[in-house]
């Protein structure tokens, strides 16, 4: 396993990208070293291959309380943004199962933007690198904004569902409140519990809270074939909003095992 610069970052504006070389190496895990900027002002982070965005993040520090959750740095940095695309927190046999193989693929950029105009910032990437391979699955992260104009019941029936469910990850924004969490495929339900209940079961499983967000896994065992095949029939969201707020948007992050088959 190597540890390698990656070099050719592009600054123009308020936007920065990285091209990243492939047919060359397998990326378990990219960190970026950030000057005069901090991770919260770094802002609509894509990974894309070939063109498609795989993961997509609000923010830096999204980013980095995303890899916190699972334990795969030890703190929230602020002055460094961490992509991890092996899961180490996953039993070993299984970790490196999802890093970015690269023989078979065209392109592989990570780009995105600053916020609150820093002045002369620099990002420096590195990588963690092991042995060519070819492109097989990955962890794909998508994004979902949702608003009720009423408290009570809220129904999501277009979720967006690229391969096995691992997580979804309700992110309440501003004052939302969501007190309740069902998720049904085909009508029958296959999780349901209060917020409070799903912060139990992430303690149980050794995840570290997200903060503002509800995490419904299905793999708190760290074992990648417990993730949810969905299958091609419909997958229902219910949110239970309080009556306080005045707002009630959330974002969905649909976290799946993937692949561009599926």
């Amino acid at each position: 396993m190597q540890h390698i610069d990656i070099d050719g970052l592009k600054i123009t504006g308020d936007e920065w990208s990285v091209d990243i070389q492939t047919r060359a190496n397998s990326y378990h895990y990219i960190g970026m070293e950030l000057t005069n900027v901090t991770a919260e002002n770094v802002v609509d982070i894509e990974v894309k291959i070939n063109g498609k965005t795989i993961m997509e993040f609000d923010s830096g520090k999204e980013l980095n309380e995303f890899m916190r959750h699972y334990k795969r740095v030890p703190s929230v940095r602020t002055d460094q943004i961490d992509f991890w695309f092996a899961r180490p927190e996953l039993e070993s046999k299984f970790r490196f199962m999802t890093s970015i193989g690269t023989l078979d693929v065209g392109s592989f950029v990570i780009k995105g933007k600053f916020a609150g105009s820093p002045t002369n910032p620099a990002i420096q990437p590195f990588a963690e690198v092991g042995i060519p391979q070819p492109l097989g699955m990955f962890t794909r992260i998508e994004r979902l904004p949702h608003s009720a104009a009423n408290s009570g019941r809220s129904v999501i029936d277009n979720m967006p569902v690229n391969g096995d469910i691992v997580a979804l990850h309700i992110l309440e924004k501003l004052t939302t409140q969501v007190d309740d969490v069902t998720v049904k495929y085909n009508r029958v339900i296959e999780k349901e519990g209060s917020t409070a209940r799903w912060g139990k079961i992430a303690d149980n499983d050794d995840r570290v809270a997200i903060p503002n967000t509800t995490t419904v896994s299905w793999i708190g065992s760290n074992n990648p074939l417990e993730a949810y095949s969905v299958g091609p029939l419909k997958l229902n969201l219910e949110l239970d909003y309080n009556g306080t707020p005045a707002d009630r948007a959330t974002d969905i992050i649909v976290e799946s095992l993937s692949s561009f088959g599926g």
